[in-house]
Formats: C-alpha cells, structure tokens, sequence
C-alpha cells in the first residue's frame, strides 16, 4: 500500500537534467501519474530504457520507495518497450537502503514482487554487503547469516524464483567478502547454497559469482575485478565512459581471446556457469544463429547444452529490449529442437521480468503451435506458474488457466 505524504501542488520544471516536482499530491493515482509522464517525456528517444534507469530512481527524493515502483509501472504502461527495469530495482533499492542501513532487511522484504526482475532485492544485498574483504573467521562467524538469508521469515515469504535470485545474488556477494578470491567464492557458494531438504541453488550462486567478473556495474566492481583481467591494458580506452553500464561493456575488450582459457581451468559445474555468463564477452556472435550453436560446443552434456541455450535467449531479451519477434526471428535459423527451446525461454523470460506479462507469455506458445513447437513452451510456463508464483495465487491461477491440456496438469 501507498503511504501518505503531505499533499504538495504541481509544478514540473525540466532544467540541467533534473527534475524539479513542487505541489504534488503524492498519495493519489493522478499525481503519481505526474511523475511518470514527466519523465516519459523527458526520456522520449532511442536510449529511454537507461534514462528510465536513472531518472526514476531520483524520485526517491520526494516519493517513498513503493511509490517511486507504482510510477515505473504506470512507466510501463505507457511505454512497453521498459519492461526490464532490473538496474532501477538495484538503484531505488540502495537510496532507500542509504536512509537506514540498519533496516537493510526490511527494504528486502517491501520489495516487489515480481517485478524488475528482483533488481530491489539485489540491490538491497549489494549495498549492504559491499564493506572490505572478510578474513577466514569473520567469513566463518557471517556463514551463519548467510546461509539462512534467502530462506523464508516471519516477513518474507519469497516464491522459488525469488529465494533462486536470492542466492545468484549471493555468489555476486562472495567475491566481495572473499576478496574476489574465486576459490573462496565457491566454498562460500557450497556453503550455503546446499539444504538439507534436498535443495540445490549451487547453479545460480556459481552464475552470479562469474556474472560479477564479467559484467561490473557499479566503481566498486571494477576494483574488485581489475586484477583478474587478462588485458588490463586495453582498459585504459574504457575511462571515457562515465556510465557504469557503459564501461561495464567495454571491458570485455579484456577478455576477448581469453575466456576459454580463463573457464577451461575449472572443471564441472563452475566450468559451465563460467562459460554461461561469458556470453557478453562474444555478445555480437550471439544475435545470429550460426553464433549461438557455437558459443554452445563448449557444453559436454545435453543438459548443459540446454542450460547454454537458455542463458542465451534470456540475454537476447535483455539485448532487444524484451522484442520477443527480434529474438524469434533469430531462432528461425536454428534446428528444430533448439527452436523449440527458443519459444519456451522467450515466454518464460516475459514472466521471470514482471508478472503482468502473463498474458504476452502465453502468446509466445500459441504462435509456436503454428510451427508444431507448442508442447516445450507450455512445458516451461507449467514449470513457472509453481516457480515464479505461489500455488493457489491470482497469478498461479491465471497462467495455469491459460496453459492447455494436457500441460496445464502440471502446473496446479
């Protein structure tokens, strides 16, 4: 729920890049409206996404967090094109953590659900956790907190995919409390990742430690990474960016050549989850067909094939702006069984990003049933009606309702 603030009248004023909002009533639907029309237009042009990324954040000043996501959603509403507001989850997320660093955990749990893809949640565990490198006891004495940090509490009760996100923000963490000493990281990742009831989040703890090295955002990540670049030299060219996102893009010129070397050294899965995340070093070769079945000859086995590929169609939504057409027509070229992947993750991604793409999910799987490919997509959206969604929820109902038979009989 929307908390109150003291109504103050309406003056918008564009000046230098910054937002100037005076007499608005912040509590009512029509004013947060305002706000999200005020920066659709000052975001209008072909880089709306990163200036939605930056400008809305700034709302924080006025707005409280739940309100500055109710105006990225009224955002998204006007503007499909944002539907992947996973860097402004991280930014609104760290203002509010700034106002009360003790109440970090609560900010967690006032997060969207299904929404910006946990960027909220990520952000809240980045900030907090960002201190200097821990020694081998102060790591051993935080273990405890770590371990049962993405479990549910009497305040939070995250879905599957929320508590998956959870501990692939984890492994970004432990290259932050290790030092980013990669052996640490895993044991750290081991550690906690492993539950007694059978659960594994070794997969997505494992990717978001190599996701850390390989795609930095924020000053703090390029110190922490900068020893492990086999090109440091080449950097220097990157300087010229002031955007993180930005020079986050032009380090992989120090990678380029090296990432079979770098990810052969390891073997098993930490090998796989390496090799996954390195796809943005090689992010050109990956928008054609002919570069994606060959970034995958790395993988050993079926099953790591399929998880390359998945890695993959889910980093062409975030490329093209979750165009699902533009990824689709890129699969055209690919075999049958791989197409039929292609379907099923584009239409899962649409959900994994915001829970109000129910809909344009299962649009991905009818237009596979003009090609015979319909059995795989419905397949995944029954997996993620019980792994983005609490069972019995308004959610869970919609999408299972709209999912076939005899698929529809494994989502409920």
């Amino acid at each position: 729920m929307i908390r109150k603030l003291v109504p103050i009248g309406v003056i918008i004023i564009l000046a230098a890049g910054v937002f100037i909002f005076n007499e608005i009533n912040s509590s009512s639907k029509d004013s947060l409206e305002q706000y999200a029309d005020a920066v659709i237009e000052k975001c209008e042009g072909a880089a709306s996404q990163r200036c939605y990324d930056r400008e809305i954040p700034r709302f924080m000043d006025e707005l409280t967090m739940e309100e500055v996501f109710e105006v990225t959603r009224i955002v998204q509403d006007k503007d499909p094109g944002y539907w992947f507001c996973h860097e402004l989850g991280h930014n609104v997320s760290e203002r509010e953590y700034d106002k009360d660093p003790s109440k970090w955990d609560e900010v967690i749990t006032r997060c969207p659900v299904g929404m910006c893809s946990n960027g909220c949640v990520h952000g809240a565990f980045q900030k907090h956790f960002i201190a200097e490198s821990l020694n081998d006891v102060q790591l051993e004495e935080v273990m405890p907190l770590l371990e049962n940090l993405c479990e549910p509490r009497p305040d939070w009760n995250p879905t599957p995919l929320e508590q998956a996100s959870c501990y692939h923000e984890l492994g970004h963490l432990s290259h932050y409390l290790t030092g980013t000493d990669i052996e640490k990281s895993q044991e750290l990742c081991d550690t906690v990742s492993v539950k007694s009831d059978g659960r594994n989040y070794i997969q997505t703890c494992y990717e978001g430690m190599f996701m850390q090295l390989f795609e930095p955002r924020e000053p703090e990540d390029f110190a922490l990474i900068y020893n492990i670049i086999p090109y440091k030299e080449k950097l220097t060219v990157c300087e010229k960016y002031t955007d993180g996102i930005e020079k986050g893009a032009c380090w992989k010129i120090g990678w380029l050549g090296k990432v079979n070397e770098f990810c052969g050294q390891w073997s098993g899965e930490l090998r796989n989850a390496c090799f996954r995340e390195a796809w943005i070093v090689e992010d050109e070769k990956i928008k054609t067909p002919e570069g994606i079945t060959q970034y995958c000859t790395y993988a050993l086995t079926d099953k790591e094939e399929r998880l390359c590929y998945n890695k993959i169609f889910y980093s062409l939504m975030a490329i093209y702006e979750f165009d699902s057409e533009k990824v689709l027509s890129i699969c055209e070229g690919l075999p049958e069984s791989v197409r039929s992947h292609c379907f099923a993750d584009v239409a899962s991604r649409k959900i994994e990003t915001d829970k109000r793409l129910i809909d344009a999910a299962l649009g991905i799987c009818k237009k596979a049933e003009a090609e015979g490919l319909e059995a795989e997509c419905y397949k995944g959206l029954a997996y993620y009606a019980t792994f983005a969604f609490h069972p019995g929820s308004e959610d869970n109902l919609k999408l299972c309702n709209g999912i076939p038979a005899p698929w529809n009989e494994e989502c409920k």
